[in-house]
C-alpha cells in the first residue's frame, strides 16, 4: 500500500484492488490537490476515472495558477479505511489535514489521523463556548501594573481579559 500511496502522490495511476489502492476500491473519490477532489459515482480507481481525475486536476491547477499566480502549496491526505461511510466525511478529514499542513508552513502535506479530528472538534467547541462567553458577558477585565525596572516605579497599567470557563477554570489570553 505504501508503494501505491507514493505512486498516487507522484500523480501516477494506482490500480484498484484489496491492497493496491489507498481507497481499496470502495470510495468513489480521488483527491487531486489542495481543496480539489474528483468524485466518480461508478467507483474509482479505474484507469478511466484516474484519467478523468488527472484532467480535472490539471484544469483546476491551471485555473488556480492563472488566478493566483502560483501553485497551491498545502495538501491534506486521507487514506480510505472502513471507518468512512460517505464522501463528506472523507472531504472533511482531508480539509482538516490540509489546514494542519498550512499551519506548519508552505509546501507541506499532512496525512489525516483521528487525533486531528479530535483536536479540530475540541477547537470548534472551545470557539463556540468563547463566542457564548463574549455574548453573555462571561469575560472579565483585569488590570496589571507595569513597573519600570529603573527605580521600580509604576509606569502604567495593562488591561487583560480573562475567561472563567465553567469546566476549564480561568483561561488566560495566551
Amino acid at each position: 500500500e505504501l508503494d501505491a500511496c507514493l505512486d498516487a502522490l507522484e500523480g501516477r495511476f494506482v490500480p484498484p484492488g484489496p491492497s493496491g489502492a489507498p481507497s481499496r476500491g470502495q470510495a468513489g473519490i480521488l483527491p487531486t490537490g489542495r481543496n480539489f477532489y474528483s468524485v466518480d459515482p461508478h467507483q474509482i480507481p479505474t484507469p478511466a476515472a484516474w484519467r478523468v481525475g488527472q484532467r480535472l486536476a490539471d484544469a483546476l491547477l491551471e485555473r488556480y495558477l492563472r488566478e493566483e499566480g502560483r501553485y497551491p502549496a498545502s495538501i491534506g491526505i486521507v487514506l480510505k479505511t472502513k471507518n468512512y461511510s460517505n464522501a463528506e466525511d472523507i472531504l472533511r478529514d482531508a480539509d482538516i489535514a490540509m489546514y494542519r499542513a498550512k499551519s506548519i508552513g508552505k509546501v507541506q502535506y499532512k496525512v489525516f489521523n483521528k487525533k486531528m479530528h479530535a483536536q479540530a472538534t475540541a477547537f470548534l467547541q472551545l470557539e463556540s463556548e468563547l463566542r457564548e462567553a463574549v455574548n453573555s458577558g462571561g469575560l472579565t477585565l483585569h488590570y496589571q501594573p507595569i513597573l519600570a525596572l529603573s527605580g521600580q516605579r509604576l509606569s502604567g497599567f495593562e488591561a487583560l481579559v480573562r475567561w472563567d470557563h465553567p469546566r476549564r477554570g480561568m483561561i488566560s489570553p495566551v
